[in-house]
């Protein structure tokens, strides 16, 4: 039987709505891993979800791509003047204290 650990402090709530095939087969498939469907449903989904996360945020590149990015880091930068000019502009919003 695996040991299914319920986390302390769990507020939040989501519900899904699911058709009734859907909701006997998650049912049964939390049975079949003596878990219940909520803890059932989070082991799945969670760490897909970090899957996504984790592959969203991370940038993959093959090596001559790595080294081409590199060389582009390590090249002076060029002057824009537009850029210049919009970042000597008065800021509209200003952060902290006024």
């Amino acid at each position: 039987m695996k040991e299914v650990v319920i986390a302390s402090g769990k507020t939040e709530r989501i519900e899904v709505r699911v058709s009734e095939r859907d909701q006997e087969l998650l049912r049964e498939a939390a049975e079949a891993e003596h878990m219940t469907v909520s803890a059932f449903i989070l082991s799945t989904v969670v760490p897909r979800a970090q899957e996504v996360v984790h592959r969203s945020r991370d940038i993959r590149m093959s090596a001559e791509a790595y080294e081409q990015f590199l060389g582009e880091l390590d090249r002076p930068a060029e002057d824009v003047p537009a850029l210049r000019e919009l970042f000597a502009r008065p800021r509209r919003i200003h952060f902290g204290a006024t």
